[in-house]
């Protein structure tokens, strides 16, 4: 019983007063924005995304191995220092 009190004074007070009442609309307002907004955002880039993704097409592959090098090419001896 004591909530519902509560409740009903708080919304008397926003009736009352209509800065108050105003600025609470215009926060709720803009939180809502926010959010739909990102949400909105979030689908429009996964559909173009998905959508550059079925017109890519692959032309080749990259190998990392390392290039065959004989060991006694001289590639890898170190220089001496000091001479």
């Amino acid at each position: 019983m004591m909530n519902t009190i509560k409740k009903r004074d708080y919304l008397k007070m926003l009736i009352r007063s209509p800065a108050m009442t105003l600025l609470m609309f215009l926060l709720f307002g803009a939180v809502a924005f926010a959010f739909f907004s990102q949400t909105a955002e979030y689908a429009i880039m996964a559909r173009e995304l998905n959508s550059a993704a079925e017109m890519y097409r692959g032309v080749g592959t990259v190998e990392a191995d390392p290039p065959d090098v004989p060991a006694n090419s001289g590639a890898l001896t170190p220089i001496p220092i000091g001479t």
